[in-house]
């Protein structure tokens, strides 16, 4: 099964973050703050809003800090993706 995501939306996947252990204590998954980290693994079919021809600013493979509200999740096949606007991504992370 293939996802195309329309116009500027984008498809991520959620990037799993470890455990932070800060002075002895570990914080369990379940009280931190949902992750905000995912990679890129759809872009949009492009195409022209209010007037304006869509550019993309990030690639398939980008890793990048989004916006958890503005978000929608979703399961096909057992994994899990985010589809967001391009406009509630907040930076690209380059290693």
């Amino acid at each position: 099964m293939n996802i195309i995501p329309l116009f500027d939306r984008i498809v991520l996947k959620e990037e799993k973050i470890e455990n932070e252990k800060k002075s002895g204590i570990i914080v369990p998954d379940i009280a931190q703050q949902k992750p905000i980290f995912a990679t890129v693994t759809h872009i949009g079919t492009g195409g022209k809003i209010e007037g304006n021809e869509i550019e993309f600013k990030v690639k398939v493979g980008d890793k990048v800090v989004f916006n958890q509200f503005a978000s929608h999740e979703f399961v096909i096949n057992n994994k899990r993706f985010i589809l967001i606007k391009q406009e509630d991504i907040l930076a690209i992370i380059e290693d």
